[in-house]
């Protein structure tokens, strides 16, 4: 326990005991085990996780200072072991509606993502089975010459009709606006059951984005069909980050759950139960 005021102990003796503010009770003379906690993750954190005080933290929750970032060169000598693709996807070309967004990641050897490619639109029926397909053909195989791997699952949310009647679709074929074509996505397919709401899934993931595991591209990495990566992709994802909040308050959050879909699945490998294997007819 830590004191949130200064506070001062009766004992029955009418000896009384001071603490400060911010003191540990059991651990005032010996708090090393909590500099080592907060080494390892961060102050935010250790309130967080470990005082259980989301309270104090109320409104943001992301900041874009704990996104780290990585050049063209890099991509040479990182040691990747898998691709995989994330989504948020709107089904209603409304307004209001939230735009669908898809997301190509690929993770090294410790556990680092690094945000290869992003599609953000709003689309609705065969635009949108077309949009996930083309964008999967772009990175089903990678990139060799840049050392990129190609994508090995796409992970999908079952939340709500549309999104498991998608997911069936994806299982036994689905037609794209191109002739009505009948196509597969050649990967695994991870089926995600939202089991807490987004805010509580965000703070499960912010000691992997505070402790620098989270990297987006530079300004002078490539991408196909991507013409400007600073305005296109980056800006657009640090000021939803900058916006995203526990108080709802924030316009969109669709490349939020794309970062915390992503962490989520380098932090729980093992998760066959949840995939479906399916191939290309």
């Amino acid at each position: 326990y830590q004191f949130d005021d200064d506070y001062y102990f009766k004992l029955p003796n009418n000896l009384v005991i001071p603490f400060k503010r911010n003191e540990y009770l059991i651990d005032r003379f010996n708090d090393r085990e909590k500099r080592d906690t907060i080494s390892s993750t961060s102050p935010e954190t250790y309130t967080i996780q470990y005082q259980q005080r989301p309270s104090q933290d109320r409104g943001k929750i992301f900041n874009r200072a704990f996104f780290r970032f990585y050049r063209n060169a890099d991509l040479e000598t990182i040691k990747f072991e898998d691709g995989f693709i994330t989504t948020d996807l709107a089904f209603k070309k409304t307004t209001k509606a939230d735009f669908t967004v898809f997301m190509f990641w690929l993770r090294d050897i410790h556990g680092n993502i690094y945000l290869i490619d992003m599609f953000r639109d709003k689309l609705e029926g065969l635009s949108l089975n077309s949009g996930l397909y083309s964008f999967f053909q772009k990175w089903r195989n990678g990139d060799p010459e840049n050392n990129i791997l190609g994508c090995s699952t796409a992970i999908i949310e079952t939340a709500g009709g549309s999104n498991l009647h998608f997911i069936s679709c994806l299982e036994q074929g689905f037609p794209i606006a191109e002739g009505g074509k009948y196509v597969y996505l050649d990967c695994s397919i991870k089926k995600v059951v939202r089991s807490s709401n987004k805010f509580i899934r965000a703070r499960q993931s912010l000691s992997w984005l505070q402790g620098g595991k989270v990297f987006l591209p530079s300004y002078d990495v490539k991408i196909n069909g991507v013409s400007d990566i600073n305005n296109d992709i980056v800006e657009p994802i640090l000021k939803e980050v900058d916006e995203f909040s526990d108080d709802d308050s924030h316009r969109s959050d669709d490349m939020c759950d794309n970062i915390i879909d992503a962490i989520n699945h380098v932090n729980t490998r093992g998760y066959s139960s949840n995939e479906i294997n399916v191939s290309t007819v």
